[in-house]
């Protein structure tokens, strides 16, 4: 009787939580979301573009703005954190304002078999503009019920999740200071240094439990093709992300492939002219500046190459 009595009132406080916090879910005035909840202030619906990238920071970094407006292309970059996951770039996209003629999915590595939620959705979506039931219709009772308990943290605390354009710096705190209208990142805020010369180790493709999959992990194997194919028809072309060339990357060489084989899906460009040097990335990641150069003019060649972009 005690533990059931106990239950009840651990469920009461949750939904108190809950309602407290749907009424301080607005992104307070005059301030400006963190790098990975950029997206939250852009009007999307306003947004009218012949060509859609969306993906993860890697289209942030590496799509050079001059670049492919030079070469005509009219675009926007929906390009987040990879936190994100794919499935609540999928579902914000959906606000866009008109459907472009080409849709470009740039999925990275952890987009590829971990899709369906991102570590960051719950944060993310607690100063979303979405409702509580669009919330609750595409990610279910569990991340609403944490991205309403983020909200009511946030009110209280602001501080840890809303910045103040003012405090921008480095390029990872986002704002209108830092990132243009097209959602790319300024070319004066784009690093410009070497990380073959800055990096204190050679390490293989460092980022998390894929610093060595050529040994503990087959990524190709790992794809979740059930969820790519569910989304197929929300995008007409996949890209390869820029890697760091290295054994490493030739699984996820591999992976794209694969996927755009099973997917019936093309790729804008083969995954092999994606491997790029330690010389074109400013960290493990991240194209510099001459990097997004050299990837934005490939893509538009590409681009250029397809029937009715203009």
């Amino acid at each position: 009787m005690r533990k059931f009595i106990a239950s009840l009132i651990g469920i009461a406080s949750i939904l108190l939580v809950v309602l407290m916090a749907i009424r301080y879910a607005p992104i307070p005035v005059g301030m400006a979301t963190s790098y990975e909840g950029a997206f939250n202030v852009f009007p999307l619906d306003s947004i009218v573009a012949d060509v859609l990238f969306i993906g993860p920071s890697t289209l942030a970094f590496g799509l050079h703005e001059e670049t492919l407006v030079e070469s005509g292309i009219d675009f926007f970059s929906f390009g987040l954190h990879a936190g994100t996951g794919p499935l609540y770039v999928f579902n914000e996209a959906k606000q866009i304002g008109r459907e472009a003629n080409y849709i470009i999915m740039s999925p990275g590595p952890p987009w590829l078999d971990q899709p369906r939620e991102g570590y960051l959705v719950p944060e993310l979506l607690s100063h979303s503009r979405l409702g509580s039931f669009e919330v609750l219709k595409n990610y279910g009772l569990r991340v609403f019920v944490l991205s309403k308990a983020w909200a009511f943290a946030h009110h209280f605390r602001p501080w840890h999740s809303y910045y103040k354009p003012s405090n921008v710096m480095e390029g990872f705190q986002w704002s209108s200071d830092v990132i243009s209208k097209r959602g790319v990142i300024l070319d004066q805020n784009k690093r410009r240094n070497d990380f073959a010369v800055s990096s204190a180790d050679g390490s293989d493709f460092n980022g998390g439990r894929f610093i060595d999959f050529e040994k503990n992990y087959d990524l190709e194997m790992g794809i979740d093709f059930s969820f790519w194919r569910q989304k197929k028809d929300q995008f007409t072309h996949l890209l390869p992300v820029p890697v760091r060339d290295s054994r490493a990357a030739y699984q996820y060489v591999n992976a794209m492939n694969s996927l755009s084989l099973e997917l019936s899906r093309p790729l804008l460009l083969t995954p092999e002219s994606c491997v790029f040097p330690d010389t074109l990335f400013c960290d493990e990641l991240h194209l510099n500046l001459k990097g997004s150069e050299i990837y934005s003019e490939m893509i538009a060649r590409a681009i250029n190459g397809l029937p009715s972009v203009h």
